[in-house]
């Protein structure tokens, strides 16, 4: 049954990838959303059910935590969607270097897929709010450095596993610097999709 639900996405997300050439995608619902958790001003932080379920996916195929990432997402858990994302994106950048075998095969085509389709609605989602973006990082990459991978431990290329957390945190620290530039750079992005959709 999961192998048949995975099938389903993978197949789900290529005719996304193949529309969104054909048909133009209308992000004015996601941006409304984003805009009304902003009014919040509420701080996220990481709880014992996300960390349950993160502890669960630690064990499974990268994939894994894209597809919890997506249905956290379509339940309008964001925030949590968010960090479940980024670190499904260190566990999938760590397989790539550091197993041969991991790339490319059945699993990294999935993560590859949902990462070009659900992941930009996530960093669109993200990029509204640039404190949350770099929160979101922070928990992604601090979860990372304090619970191994255990299906493919980072005993096995600890260089490697480091190396894809220190590029994120590279990125989380470029935007602190930037904020400004990145904020007027967002909104031109946000402006443009919406006409573009209309």
């Amino acid at each position: 049954m999961k192998h048949l639900t995975i099938a389903i996405l993978v197949f789900l997300t290529i005719q996304t990838c193949i529309g969104q050439t054909e048909k133009k995608q209308d992000y004015s619902a996601l941006f409304k959303t984003a805009d009304s958790i902003n009014k919040l001003g509420k701080v996220f932080t990481i709880d014992n059910t996300l960390t349950g379920k993160l502890s669960k996916l630690d064990k499974l195929l990268p994939s894994e935590y894209f597809t919890e990432s997506i249905h956290l997402f379509e339940a309008d858990k964001f925030e949590d969607a968010s960090v479940v994302y980024y670190i499904g994106f260190l566990r999938h950048k760590y397989c790539c270097n550091a197993d041969p075998s991991y790339a490319p095969n059945y699993d990294w085509s999935v993560a590859e897929s949902m990462q070009a389709t659900y992941g930009k609605k996530i960093i669109l989602f993200l990029k509204t709010n640039i404190d949350r973006y770099i929160s979101v990082i922070n928990t992604a990459t601090d979860y990372c450095q304090k619970n191994d991978y255990l299906f493919f431990s980072k005993q096995k290329s600890i260089e490697k596993y480091n190396n894809s957390i220190d590029a994120l945190i590279n990125l989380k620290c470029d935007y602190s610097k930037n904020k400004d530039a990145y904020i007027k750079q967002w909104a031109t992005e946000r402006t443009s999709l919406l006409l573009e959709s209309k």
